[in-house]
């Protein structure tokens, strides 16, 4: 009988908690504390031009890789051609 009293307890103790919690949240904003100046502004839409540059760049970077990657693939390729002679 005992266990099961400690059970109900420990279940009303954890609900108390919980009724807490959800009335923290339904609390109004300015009662929680101060807001953030940087968190309080409109999120910004990349324009297209910035993107287009961006994606430009990228490319710019990818094909310059590419080319490197050719270069030292086609200069192994080289030495491995000499080395069988």
């Amino acid at each position: 009988m005992r266990a099961r009293s400690t059970w109900y307890a420990l279940f009303l103790y954890m609900a108390l908690i919980l009724d807490f919690f959800r009335s923290l949240l339904s609390l109004p904003l300015f009662w929680q504390g101060q807001i953030d100046v940087l968190s309080s502004r409109p999120l910004v839409k990349e324009d297209e031009v910035d993107r287009d540059k961006q994606h430009q760049s990228a490319e710019k970077q990818k094909s310059a890789k590419d080319s490197e990657k050719k270069g030292k693939k086609k200069k192994n390729l080289d030495r491995q051609a000499l080395e069988a002679r």
